[in-house]
């Protein structure tokens, strides 16, 4: 559970850094060592979402693309209750892509995920939000 602890301690200094908002980690941190499936769109498990291993590999080919600047995790507000539990993952709310591609190429991308994407951010930029490189869009990931 190493990787647990590193999580939780990167939440709280990123939360910390940005006034209470909540965090975006990388794959690895958000996936590395994550064996709870609910931890990401808990309603669809079993119900068409793949499993946190085929969701991690299927992002991390995304983020290998050459038209790719980044894929990141935002955390979800009830990150906490993994605080209390050492069984429950710290929860994520939503995947971003910054990429340098149209909405067509990163929606063929994600088909096997199972998801909606929306073209920027759905609630407006997070203050915690890493900047956006000139000439990348920002493609939102999220299961309902």
């Amino acid at each position: 559970m190493q990787e647990r602890e590193q999580l939780l301690e990167k939440i709280q200094e990123l939360i910390d850094e940005n006034e209470g908002d909540l965090p975006f980690v990388s794959l690895d941190d958000f996936f590395v060592g994550n064996n709870d499936e609910a931890s990401i769109a808990p309603e669809q498990v079993d119900d068409g979402r793949p499993t946190l291993a085929e969701m991690y590999t299927q992002l991390k080919w995304i983020e290998g693309r050459p038209n790719v600047y980044s894929v990141l995790v935002s955390i979800h507000e009830d990150w906490e209750m993994s605080l209390n539990n050492r069984e429950v993952w710290p929860a994520a709310d939503m995947i971003h892509i910054y990429a340098m591609a149209p909405l067509s190429d990163a929606e063929k991308w994600v088909e096997t995920l199972h998801c909606r994407i929306y073209e920027g951010w759905i609630y407006g930029m997070p203050l915690a939000a890493p900047s956006v490189p000139p000439g990348y869009n920002v493609y939102t990931l999220y299961w309902d």
